[in-house]
């Protein structure tokens, strides 16, 4: 298992925003997911993202961390993860965590 951490190259900063896309991709390139339903999930891979919206980030502060087996696409993964957050010196609006209810 190969672990590696996405860390901050940003200086007293915020998280302004991640992009839910580029984690999914992510997370399919390690095998963690699946594209079609015939895809092997594999229980030993995945991501732990670290920092929200809005958290105060400053350089090296770990952003996520990356679980891989070495036959996974590590890093193609780790690529489309530096483009996943985003940093600003403005507080950004926090987006709700429940968008609405279907009853």
């Amino acid at each position: 298992l190969v672990e590696a951490e996405l860390n901050s190259s940003a200086l007293d900063e915020l998280i302004g925003s991640t992009k839910a896309g580029a984690l999914r991709e992510e997370i399919e390139l390690l095998g963690a997911g699946r594209e079609k339903k015939t895809d092997v999930i594999d229980p030993a891979v995945g991501v732990i993202v670290k920092k929200r919206i809005g958290d105060a980030v400053e350089v090296g502060d770990v952003l996520c961390q990356v679980f891989a087996n070495p036959a996974s696409d590590a890093d193609g993964a780790m690529h489309l993860l530096n483009g996943a957050f985003t940093v600003s010196a403005e507080k950004p609006e926090i987006p709700p965590l429940i968008e609405y209810v279907v009853e």
